[in-house]
């Protein structure tokens, strides 16, 4: 399944992809402490995803 502009993606969606968090990442708190979270995927979730380290903290949201 790929990820477009806009999905909602959960802390599962990502780590199911083997995706490593940057130490400077925002989200990794966040991701950790709350993984019921959801967030909306923009172009830098999709781009991570892909293998940039980049995330928009901006974008969550509850499930």
């Amino acid at each position: 399944m790929d990820f477009k502009e806009g999905d909602f993606v959960s802390v599962k969606d990502v780590s199911v992809r083997g995706i490593v968090v940057g130490v400077c990442d925002p989200f990794v708190d966040i991701m950790q402490k709350e993984p019921h979270l959801r967030f909306r995927a923009d172009q830098s979730v999709v781009e991570k995803i892909e293998g940039i380290n980049v995330f928009d903290d901006t974008r969550l949201s509850g499930d």
